[in-house]
């Protein structure tokens, strides 16, 4: 299932794996002048090859090694020859993709086919527009996203994906995720285009928002932490019980994990040993 829109310059080609006609996770690539950002997962790269006949394409960049980001390299590299660039950190995750993907990713994205990538720099320059690359792990360690200064377009990759967000993966890190996000906030961010589809006018005032939630989880984690609260008892206060996404996940995505790494940065350590499961007592 595919969904074009343009935004001026700009093509947006959102994609899902459908069931039952109905899609089941919406993911997104964007076309400008010639570079394709992302290609999307596996299940859907016949329509992106097909949606981007006759576009122009002439390279093509990877924010990060996820599967809902890369899974039409391969269909893409065939039709058009171009190889995806990816940040050093995904180069080997690219040719050696997770052999055990856990089961729903396997039906919702599929597994990438194993791919051999460029080496992406810092700058991505097209005919008619430059983009910064900026380093912004957290969500994973090679995660980019690419800023358009004249312009003030900022294709975020999953940094942002909206404002309050609840839960965390288990292998997110929240202290890097903050840290990025205190410095793209800085920039002066106009047209913010994310990876599920979002296109924001306010860009920055999105990623500022969305900082100032994740800063006032930590502080709230804090008092309550504070006041003899247990970590599973801080999440049932501040974010309810868990809910759906950790259930369609098998614990892959969990509000503890928030909580959990909220308190590792409250307590002045690393939240980047072994993650751990979230609390089973979460009714």
């Amino acid at each position: 299932m595919i969904r074009i829109r343009r935004y001026g310059p700009v093509t947006q080609i959102r994609m899902a794996r459908a069931m039952a006609g109905r899609p089941l996770y919406w993911t997104c690539a964007y076309h400008v002048d010639g570079l394709l950002i992302d290609t999307g997962c596996r299940h859907t790269a016949g329509e992106l090859v097909a949606a981007l006949d006759g576009s122009g394409l002439t390279q093509l960049v990877n924010t990060h090694h996820h599967e809902d980001h890369v899974g039409g390299n391969a269909a893409i590299g065939a039709r058009f020859g171009v190889r995806a660039q990816i940040h050093p950190l995904g180069i080997e995750r690219l040719r050696q993709p997770d052999a055990h993907l856990p089961f729903y990713r396997r039906v919702v994205w599929g597994r990438p086919v194993p791919y051999d990538p460029e080496l992406l720099g810092d700058r991505i320059a097209t005919d008619r527009y430059a983009f910064r690359v900026l380093h912004a792990p957290g969500h994973s360690t090679d995660q980019v996203v690419l800023f358009e200064e004249r312009e003030g377009w900022l294709f975020s990759a999953d940094l942002y994906l909206g404002e309050r967000v609840k839960y965390l993966r288990r292998d997110e890190r929240l202290d890097d995720s903050l840290e990025s996000l205190r410095r793209v906030a800085a920039l002066p961010v106009e047209r913010l285009f994310c990876g599920l589809g979002a296109v924001l006018d306010d860009g920055g005032g999105a990623l500022r928002g969305k900082l100032a939630y994740w800063e006032e989880v930590c502080q709230r984690v804090a008092e309550l932490h504070a006041a003899g609260r247990s970590a599973v008892g801080i999440r049932r206060a501040m974010l309810g019980a868990e809910g759906f996404m950790r259930w369609v996940s098998a614990g892959d995505f969990a509000k503890q994990y928030l909580v959990d790494q909220a308190l590792s940065i409250v307590a002045g350590g690393s939240p980047h040993g072994p993650p751990g499961r979230p609390g089973r007592r979460d009714a």
